[in-house]
């Protein structure tokens, strides 16, 4: 697929969440709902999706991460689970010159009680922008919200 984006200007888009919390849900609404869909366009840019997170197959995307070209691939969108583990890995992102930005699902998406830490919360704070999901329930929902998020960081 033609990128059209700026190489010298790579961005990592991070859906942050813990297991089961509607990562890989807002990413297929995202997507129209096809999950075999890989690239989706956003505004003037090609955006490649990762859903596979570091909590589903950690050696896969910790490969996947140490792999990430910004001429190949200059706008992502990864799936994140909060783990400390990963740190590393988007300091590599850093180094390669990608702007992090975090878009972090705080809530639980399926009703049951849970939230990310403070701490959970406190990794990402120095390392890129961040905003929170604020519409947890429907991921048709969260992924509009999610698509905002990133048209207003050309």
């Amino acid at each position: 697929m033609a990128q059209q984006s700026d190489a010298q200007n790579p961005r990592a888009f991070f859906v942050v969440g813990n297991e089961e919390w509607g990562k890989s849900s807002t990413l297929k609404a995202l997507t129209g709902g096809i999950t075999q869909k890989r690239y989706i366009k956003i505004t003037d840019r090609w955006f490649f999706i990762r859903r596979m997170s570091n909590d589903d197959i950690p050696d896969s995307w910790e490969i996947f991460i140490k792999g990430l070209d910004p001429k190949e691939k200059p706008d992502v969108i990864i799936a994140l689970c909060p783990a400390e583990p990963a740190l590393p890995f988007l300091r590599i992102l850093q180094k390669r010159g990608f702007t992090l930005f975090f878009w972090i699902i705080r809530r639980r998406c399926d009703g049951k009680p849970g939230d990310l830490s403070d701490v959970e919360i406190e990794r990402f704070k120095g390392l890129g922008w961040i905003e929170f999901c604020h519409q947890p329930a429907d991921p048709n929902r969260r992924a509009a919200q999610l698509k905002k998020f990133i048209e207003t960081h050309p």
